[in-house]
């Protein structure tokens, strides 16, 4: 099965458990990528988002044809300058 895996970090490092503002699991994409740009859009000193799509035991229910993000692709979310989200990949695929 399917799972979205989601963290939101601190601005700087210094602060406790590695610097994770908040984090979780769960079985909707769409709910972890709206949980990540709350924390974002709420916490000032949150600076940054990553998602990733995770196998999960089978006390979830998930859509088994999701396509976002794609298997094994860390997406980052920033906040940009004029407060909007911007999602991405953390490592671009390379160019052909």
């Amino acid at each position: 099965m399917i799972g979205y895996q989601w963290a939101v970090y601190h601005q700087h490092s210094g602060h406790g458990s590695d610097g994770i503002v908040a984090n979780g699991i769960t079985d909707n994409s769409d709910r972890a990528k709206l949980l990540v740009e709350m924390i974002l859009a709420e916490v000032d000193h949150a600076a940054w988002g990553l998602l990733l799509r995770v196998v999960m035991e089978n006390e979830f229910r998930v859509d088994p044809v999701a396509d976002w993000p794609p298997a094994g692709e860390v997406q980052v979310c920033r906040r940009t300058a004029d407060g909007e989200m911007q999602w991405g990949p953390l490592h671009p695929p390379p160019v052909s």
